[in-house]
């Protein structure tokens, strides 16, 4: 590794997390995704490592290396891009918990932002389900029946690619489910506006519950988060997919047919496809519970497992009900951001790396031979007609790690015991 490098990296991260605050007190949209090219094996792992050993990143990224072709895409999550997958792997927990198994034969663990890592791929899914067959420190085989994304953006390019990835590495995965939240574009409120004569003086500021109370008495669901005559929060629409596995790995490229159902949330919620297709999905997690069941001990007797379970919960209001709640937490931090910024200066940021059009560049040492076989795959996006570029075809199986990346909202979390007996900038608006 090159000195440069090693002695920026940390220099990096500072103004990754920095640029999030300038973000809410100017136009710029919050960084959600930003891809850097030729990172060498190295360098991404000292980028982990500062990550995990950092005291002052406030929201630590994750970040998906792809040995193959040498690309890191950083991660920044949100309050509300956190919601799905915290409320699915709730669902999850109450359908595995009610399944009748010796829990000695087989691990079932439902993780929150859990490292996936193989010969070719380091990715942080939202979430992942992993059955871990045989002996603890010896098992004989580890499946993982679910994986799910989620992302609230405006542009959905990078979150595919990078679910992409994550079924190349895994593809004998059973079920996939990516929620797809649009944001409207945030706006930090302008000098001498309404809203900047109207809050910008008050002390102290606003705790949530009085800030909230600022909207106007009666709310209906698609309203933005309006106070003081600024918008500062604002959905589009929320959509889910999910793909069940045939004969053949998932091909999230499919936007119709027997494998694959899509379902809107938000606004004017039809989601009947999307449980049909879950409650399918299930019925394959239960049936790979049997079969690895058998293959731990061929004389096991199964039929408890067969007959137990309940019909997959799902509660889509319990859903949305929680994305409003975060969608007002993070109205509170633009408005808490914006206010500190407003009423104590702003110290606008400046780094080595930054571009003349102000986008942050990191390089890698070009002195580290990759020697991986790149022997090829591609794929297209599920995202309506947007593609993304083909990916390396990793073809080894992996181990899923616990990750030290944590969420203030539950990221990694473990459920376990079950058993009866160059850089690219791109915005979002959250």
């Amino acid at each position: 590794m090159t000195p440069a490098i090693t002695s920026s990296l940390s220099e990096q991260l500072d103004y990754l997390d920095s640029l999030l605050h300038e973000a809410t007190n100017t136009d710029i949209p919050i960084t959600v995704f930003q891809e850097f090219s030729d990172i060498c094996p190295d360098d991404f792992n000292t980028l982990s490592h500062i990550i995990n050993q950092s005291k002052t990143l406030e929201q630590k990224p994750r970040l998906t290396y792809d040995y193959i072709k040498l690309t890191l895409l950083v991660e920044m999550p949100t309050c509300v891009h956190e919601v799905p997958c915290t409320v699915f792997k709730s669902w999850f927990d109450m359908f595995l918990d009610n399944l009748h198994f010796n829990s000695q034969l087989i691990d079932i663990s439902v993780f929150l932002n859990a490292i996936i890592k193989t010969e070719h791929l380091s990715a942080i899914p939202n979430l992942v389900i992993t059955f871990t067959a045989g002996a603890r420190h010896k098992p004989i085989k580890e499946v993982i029946p679910v994986l799910a994304e989620s992302v609230f953006t405006q542009g959905a390019a990078d979150a595919v690619e990078k679910l992409w990835k994550e079924i190349i590495a895994k593809p004998k995965t059973p079920m996939v489910i990516l929620a797809l939240g649009e944001a409207c574009k945030y706006k930090s409120p302008e000098r001498s506006s309404i809203t900047w004569k109207t809050l910008c003086h008050e002390k102290p500021a606003h705790s949530l519950k009085s800030f909230l109370a600022l909207q106007k008495d009666v709310l209906m669901p698609e309203d933005p988060i309006v106070i003081a005559d600024h918008t500062w929060f604002s959905l589009a629409s929320i959509e889910i997919w999910v793909w069940i596995r045939g004969d053949t790995p998932i091909n999230i490229s499919l936007q119709s047919g027997d494998h694959t159902a899509h379902g809107r949330l938000f606004p004017q919620p039809s989601m009947n496809t999307i449980n049909k297709m879950i409650e399918r999905g299930a019925q394959m997690m239960k049936d790979c519970l049997v079969t690895l069941c058998k293959q731990v001990d061929s004389d096991y007797n199964t039929a408890m497992l067969e007959a137990s379970g309940v019909a997959f919960p799902i509660f889509w209001d319990r859903m949305w009900s929680s994305i409003e709640v975060a969608g007002g937490s993070t109205a509170h931090s633009h408005y808490l951001t914006w206010y500190q910024a407003s009423t104590r200066g702003v110290k606008h940021l400046e780094h080595p790396d930054v571009s003349n059009d102000g986008l942050l560049s990191l390089s890698a040492s070009n002195t580290h031979i990759h020697t991986l076989t790149d022997i090829g795959a591609s794929g297209d996006s599920a995202k309506r007609s947007a593609v993304t570029a083909g990916f390396a075809q990793p073809d080894a199986s992996g181990s899923v790690q616990h990750s030290h990346t944590q969420c203030s909202n539950g990221g990694g979390n473990k459920t376990q015991g079950r058993g009866k007996g160059k850089g690219r900038r791109k915005g979002s608006g959250t």
